[in-house]
């Protein structure tokens, strides 16, 4: 189990792409149809797209990454994207997952 307190305190304006935690401490194991969500704490400061009013990660088979979805009752999950924070966003959260 790992957990995290991410603050931003800027944003470059050239900041684009999706959103993804890197390094964590250990390696996912390498089981690709086993999915690890993260429990989010706490959010703030996240412009979700029209439609879409949750957010939501998963820790990616054999990586130490999180990516990062958007996703709405009856609306497909997408990743969050650079447009989605802003330069004082935060996200607390723990997960917990499979190594080796």
């Amino acid at each position: 189990t790992v957990w995290a307190n991410i603050t931003l305190t800027a944003k470059d304006a050239a900041t684009a792409g999706t959103l993804h935690v890197t390094g964590l401490p250990l390696t996912a194991s390498n089981v690709t149809s086993l999915h690890y969500g993260i429990n989010l704490g706490f959010v703030r400061m996240f412009d979700l797209t029209a439609g879409k009013s949750f957010m939501g990660g998963l820790v990616l088979a054999n990586s130490q990454t999180i990516n990062l979805y958007e996703f709405g009752d009856g609306v497909a999950e997408a990743s969050l994207t650079a447009t989605s924070f802003v330069a004082t966003s935060s996200l607390i959260f723990s997960a917990s997952y499979q190594t080796g």
